[in-house]
C-alpha cells in the first residue's frame, strides 16, 4: 500500500487530503499539523487515516507534501535531510514562492533523495481543514519545479492528484516567482494597503463601514488573509516584490499627475489600456 505523509493539514493541506483519497481509496495518508483539531476533524471525515509526528511520518511514507508556510517549509527540509528516509521517496511543497525553497533543497538532493517543488494556485483568505475542498483545485494552476531530467517524480505527483484536475505548468523556479510576484504578491499588498487607506478616510465619517461599494469588498478580500503566510512570502521573494513595486509606483505617479495636471486624455489612456489588459486575462 503506497504511503503519502501531509505536513501542514489546512486549506491546501486538507484539499490534498481529499483529492488523493478520493482518487484512490487504496493510498495511505498520514497527516501532521501543530493544530490537532485540523488533524482530528480530518480523520473524523476518513481524509487521513493516521495523525503521526512529522519525523515518523516523513520516514514512513513514499511521497511527502510539505504544506506549511514557506519559512516552514524551509526548516523542514533541513529537517527531513537528517532522517531515514525510503530509498524511492518523493518529497515536494506547496510553498508560495520557489527560488529559496529550490536552494534549501539540495540538501535532499545531495543524497539522492527526489524533491518536486510546488505550488498550487489555488485558495482564499480561509484557513485551517475545514476550509478544504475537494474542488479547490479544479482548473487552478498547479506550478511543479522538477530538480532533475528524472520525470519520475513529477509523474508520481500528477498520478496522486489525478482527481484534482488541475492545470500542470512545468516552470523554473524563478519564472514562478516572477509570475506569482506579479499576479498575486503584489495585488496583496495593493489591497491590503487600500484597506489600511480607506479605514483612515472612512473612520472620520459617520456612515456605516459595512456600507462600501461592492468594487472595494471585491479588491480588498484577499486582505484578510493569513499574516503569517504573508509574511513569509514578502521575505522569500522579496527582491522580486520590491521590483514590481516600483513598477507599480511608477504606473500610480503617472495617474497621479495626470489628474493634478487636469489631463483627460491621458487619465482615459491609463483606464482603456488597463481595460485591454483585464480584457486579455478573461479570455484566456
Amino acid at each position: 500500500m503506497e504511503s503519502v505523509f501531509i505536513s501542514g493539514l489546512g486549506m491546501i493541506g486538507s484539499s490534498l487530503a481529499r483529492n488523493i483519497k478520493q482518487g484512490n481509496q487504496q493510498v495511505k495518508i498520514l497527516g501532521y499539523d501543530p493544530e490537532l483539531v485540523n488533524g482530528e476533524f480530518l480523520i473524523s471525515e476518513h481524509d487521513v487515516d493516521q495523525l503521526t509526528s512529522f519525523a515518523s511520518g516523513a520516514e514512513s511514507a513514499d511521497v511527502i507534501f510539505l504544506c506549511g508556510p514557506v519559512d516552514v517549509i524551509k526548516q523542514q527540509i533541513t529537517e527531513l535531510a537528517t532522517l531515514n528516509l525510503k530509498k524511492d521517496v518523493v518529497v515536494t511543497d506547496v510553498g508560495s514562492t520557489k527560488q529559496e525553497i529550490m536552494s534549501v533543497a539540495h540538501q535532499l538532493r545531495d543524497k539522492q533523495i527526489t524533491f518536486v517543488g510546488g505550488h498550487p494556485m489555488a485558495g482564499s483568505h480561509l484557513t485551517g481543514a475545514r476550509s478544504g475542498r475537494s474542488d479547490l483545485f479544479v482548473g487552478a494552476a498547479y506550478f511543479l519545479i522538477p530538480t532533475s531530467a528524472d520525470n519520475a517524480g513529477v509523474v508520481r505527483i500528477q498520478r496522486l492528484l489525478s482527481n484534482a484536475n488541475v492545470n500542470w505548468q512545468l516552470v523554473t523556479a524563478k519564472e514562478h516567482d516572477s509570475f506569482v510576484g506579479a499576479g498575486s504578491h503584489l495585488p496583496h499588498i495593493i489591497a491590503s494597503t487600500l484597506a489600511l487607506s480607506a479605514l483612515k478616510t472612512i473612520d472620520n465619517t459617520t456612515v456605516d463601514a459595512k456600507l462600501v461599494a461592492g468594487g472595494f469588498c471585491d479588491t480588498t478580500r484577499i486582505a484578510a488573509a493569513d499574516p503569517d503566510m504573508w509574511t513569509a512570502i514578502m521575505d522569500s521573494n522579496r527582491e522580486i516584490i520590491l521590483e514590481q513595486l516600483n513598477q507599480f509606483n511608477d504606473e500610480l505617479k503617472k495617474l497621479k499627475t495626470a489628474i493634478e495636471q487636469k489631463n483627460k486624455a491621458q487619465i482615459h489612456d491609463f483606464f482603456s489600456d488597463a481595460q485591454k489588459i483585464r480584457k486579455t486575462i478573461d479570455r484566456r
